[in-house]
This record gives C-alpha cells, structure tokens and sequence, in this order.
C-alpha cells in the first residue's frame, strides 16, 4: 500500500486507500481521539468533586462531634472510592487510546498503564473493603 506524501508511520500505516481517499478514517480516529479527552478531562472534575465532597463530609462529622477516628476511616473511604471510580474511567480512556495509537511502542506502553491502573484498583478495592469493614466492627 502507498501512502500520500506527508503521511506519518505508525497510525497512518493501518489506513486503507478506498474510493474517497483516507479522509474518513481519519475523521473516525479524530473522534475517538476527541472523546478520549473529553474522558480524561472528565477524570479530573470527578477526581476534583470528589474530594471536596469527601472533604465536605468529613467536616460535616467533625462539627458533629463524630469520633476523629471514624471520620478519618470515612474519609479514607470516600476518597478511596472516587479514586478507584476515576481509575477504572480511565481504563475507558486508555482502550479508545490504543485504537488511535497504534505503533506497537504506544500499544505497549498503554498495556503497561492498564496493567499498573487494573493492580491499583484491586488493591485499592481491597483496602476500601477493610476499613469498611473496621468502621462497621467501631459502630
């Protein structure tokens, strides 16, 4: 297959020439590329509200005379959980990255972050399970 001049290596190689050129290949993984970012961007207000909400919560129970030990596990929790939400959104993120993408190192390092964000959520999730589990036992 022969590319236009100008055409990079890597994303355009996976193009295929049909009767109206290039274009809307193009244009698709524009789009795909476009609401990657808008995930990621997502992410950040999630991550942003979440924690002033967390924050907000935490307040709350100290002004209501809450035990600091159960507010802490609380907001441990709360905090835990908007990470955990954001991580698997970005797991979203990453996958309509990898179609944009696809030079094998950009693959692979995109592998490599999945890999590394899916062992954050486990762990994360079983961390949120104990101190659940340690709020429940102090109630």
């Amino acid at each position: 297959m022969r590319l236009p001049a100008g055409r990079q290596a890597g994303l355009h190689r996976f193009l295929i020439q049909t009767e109206s050129g290039y274009r809307y290949v193009e244009i698709m993984l524009e789009v795909v590329e476009a609401i990657a970012n808008a995930i990621d961007g997502l992410v950040v207000i999630m991550l942003v509200l979440g924690m002033l909400l967390s924050f907000a919560r935490a307040l709350q129970s100290l002004l209501a005379r809450q035990r600091l030990t159960g507010t802490v596990r609380q907001l441990r929790v709360d905090l835990g959980q908007v990470l955990l939400l954001s991580l698997e959104v970005l797991i979203v993120s990453d996958i309509l990255h990898s179609i944009v993408k696809r030079t094998l190192e950009e693959v692979g390092i995109l592998a490599v972050v999945v890999i590394i964000r899916i062992a954050l959520s486990y762990f994360l999730d079983r961390e949120i399970e104990h101190l659940q589990a340690e709020r429940d036992h102090l109630v």
